[in-house]
């Protein structure tokens, strides 16, 4: 009797034992994690993101255009020839932006679909995958097209469009590639990861890059006779087209739901999309430069220099100091890229009211410089990232470094925001 009361109790303790450790939910059910479902969301994520940042850039687009309407006319030459070229560009501007308008429109209902009735089959992913390689390429036509607008003799800058040529060939082929199966916990892990971070870059790489480029257009629209115009391209316009096209392309290629490729295909996929990211980061800084140029000529050179003796003290002391684990500021990432991109825009709207000027006044030059500072300083902390010492009295001169380091992207955009208001009206005034 004994015996048989006791094997029941045994066999109720072994299963909780068994059950010890897993996670439960309120009513005592067991949670299972499910990593593949984690990956398809981060994808669908991404699509949903990647065509409300195109929609931004349409509206970029449509509104330069409407700002720089009256300013149009000198663009025209004085042949008929001239004219019924420009004419036919323009036409082709706005039905490529029309084009980019409606597959960011079917992109966005057909993830609407996808997500609502979980459809998850190859089909879906290679459709997914063309809709969103035909999108950005479709962007980038219509932005080569404005750039050749405006420098209608000169369409050197198209052979950037060679690279989107892999995106059609990736997108036509991904459906051969496909595999039944999601790839392993650890090089899942590792794909999302990487697409991830790239695409946080990538996006805000392509609304700045649009929005600076956008910005400079109207800006020469608005003095078709200052000595901007004749240099062809100008140098800032085509960093700008260079940095999203760049962006773009990463941001289309990390949007794609590639995540049943082949383990050694997503292999190869995860370090060229790890590179890619230190290249938009570069390619922003660039384009930061190359725009304050206008401004400060030869001093952007300076704006290296703060960042730099920083950099340099912190492995200094680093390397003096024990060698212990450090713990990386990655949740700071969100706010160094909107430092970057608020940045970036208020330089958009310095250089859109104020180029071709005939005097840029010291408060203007001040301001673009610490301007400059905030964004090279946020993209040398997203490019090389700064990790907190522990807590001690040996660490008390690492620690103060790296606060300065992290601090100093955010105090400079504020010390740049008041500025670039009293520029703004002192210009309002002086009209």
């Amino acid at each position: 009797m004994d015996a048989e009361m006791k094997q029941p109790l045994e066999g109720s303790m072994s299963l909780n034992i068994d059950s010890e450790g897993e996670p439960h939910i309120g009513n005592g059910s067991i949670v299972v994690e499910n990593p593949a479902s984690d990956l398809v969301k981060s994808e669908s994520d991404r699509i949903k993101t990647f065509y409300q940042t195109v929609l931004s850039a349409i509206m970029v687009f449509v509104t330069a255009a409407l700002s720089s309407y009256k300013d149009m006319k000198p663009l025209y030459s004085t042949t008929s020839h001239g004219k019924a070229h420009l004419s036919n560009l323009l036409v082709d501007e706005g039905l490529f932006i029309f084009m980019t308008f409606l597959c960011a429109m079917v992109l966005m209902m057909s993830e609407f679909v996808v997500h609502q009735h979980g459809r998850r089959g190859h089909v879906w992913c290679w459709v997914r995958t063309i809709l969103v390689a035909v999108t950005g390429v479709m962007l980038i036509v219509a932005d080569t097209i404005l750039l050749i607008v405006t420098n209608r003799s000169n369409m050197l800058l198209s052979v950037l469009l060679v690279p989107e040529v892999l995106l059609f060939g990736v997108a036509v082929s991904v459906g051969a590639w496909m595999q039944e199966s999601l790839p392993s916990s650890e090089l899942g892990s590792r794909y999302d990861s990487a697409m991830k971070g790239t695409f946080d870059i990538a996006t805000v790489g392509t609304i700045v890059s649009f929005t600076l480029q956008g910005g400079i257009v109207f800006g020469y629209l608005k003095t078709p006779d200052s000595n901007q115009v004749k240099h062809d391209p100008p140098l800032d316009l085509a960093a700008c087209y260079a940095t999203s096209t760049l962006s773009l392309t990463g941001m289309t290629m990390c949007a794609m739901p590639l995540a049943y490729l082949p383990n050694g295909m997503l292999e190869v996929l995860v370090r060229v999309v790890e590179r890619l990211r230190s290249a938009v980061l570069a390619a922003l800084a660039m384009m930061a430069l190359v725009v304050s140029v206008e401004f400060l000529d030869g001093f952007v050179v300076v704006s290296f220099f703060p960042d730099a003796v920083t950099i340099a003290l912190y492995y200094v002391v680093k390397l003096f100091s024990a060698c212990q684990p450090r713990e990386e500021i990655s949740q700071l990432d969100f706010t160094f890229r909107i430092v970057a991109a608020a940045g970036f825009t208020l330089m958009t709207g310095l250089y859109a009211a104020f180029t071709g000027t005939d005097h840029y006044g010291f408060n203007l030059k001040t301001a673009m410089f610490i301007l400059l500072l905030a964004v090279v300083s946020s993209l040398s902390r997203l490019a090389i990232p700064l990790h907190m010492p522990e807590a001690g009295v040996g660490g008390v001169i690492e620690f103060g470094i790296v606060s300065i380091a992290l601090s100093f992207p955010l105090l400079a955009l504020l010390a740049a925001i008041p500025l670039v208001f009293k520029v703004f009206v002192d210009h309002y005034i002086n009209r």
